[in-house]
């Protein structure tokens, strides 16, 4: 989920002041459902996007060693070592000591990512039929669109570097031919640029 794209309520859920009902939010609701998971079943609550403190303080309870999520109407989660909580963010300018000092850091520069790496392990997910005619069009083709993508640097959305790729991969699944796997390239690492630079990356790649 991505926190910021809700209100604090959609999120973490609220309680009516007149009738004292409560209303799961999105996160609170994907909590309870972890907790109903058998303990040998790892459970992941991903939240990607921007951390903010309206939200994210809320959690430091559960990012305690008690591993507890108290919620406004007073009723306590209860979190085993079976539920983890990875949050995705490109700063940590927002994030107060209290939070950092909750939580293991991992940093991932562009300059430390191997994109052959994360490509071939997309294709391996891949039907076995297919892996060998795309990682042919991927090698031929893909990493040049890459490179021009990210020289003209023209992004709509700011991304990351694994992003860009992941975005360009998700296209070229059952890809039929070398003219379906140029349109698919296209919508997957055009889909973020504006627009004239979208054309030109069309252009580009009919060239090719």
């Amino acid at each position: 989920m991505n926190p910021r794209a809700m209100p604090r309520t959609q999120l973490l859920g609220q309680i009516d002041m007149d009738t004292r009902e409560w209303t799961d939010g999105v996160l609170t609701y994907s909590t309870r459902q972890v907790v109903k998971e058998p303990q040998e079943v790892q459970s992941w609550i991903i939240c990607d996007g921007d951390i903010d403190p309206e939200w994210i303080e809320s959690l430091n309870s559960v990012l305690d060693d008690n591993c507890l999520l108290t919620m406004p109407s007073g009723e306590h989660i209860q979190f085993g070592p079976d539920v983890t909580f990875l949050f995705e963010t490109h700063d940590l300018s927002c994030v107060s000591p209290a939070t950092i000092s909750r939580m293991g850091m991992i940093f991932l520069s562009d300059e430390d990512t191997d994109v052959k790496a994360l490509i071939h392990s997309w294709i391996s997910e891949v039907p076995e039929s297919e892996q060998q005619v795309l990682a042919g069009y991927i090698e031929d083709y893909f990493y040049k669109a890459l490179d021009w993508v990210f020289k003209q640097n023209d992004f709509v959305v700011e991304t990351s570097l694994v992003g860009v790729v992941l975005n360009g991969l998700s296209h070229l699944s059952h890809v039929r031919n070398k003219s379906h796997f140029a349109i698919c390239l296209i919508r997957g690492l055009g889909g973020n640029l504006n627009e004239a630079s979208r054309e030109n990356f069309a252009k580009e790649e009919e060239d090719r």
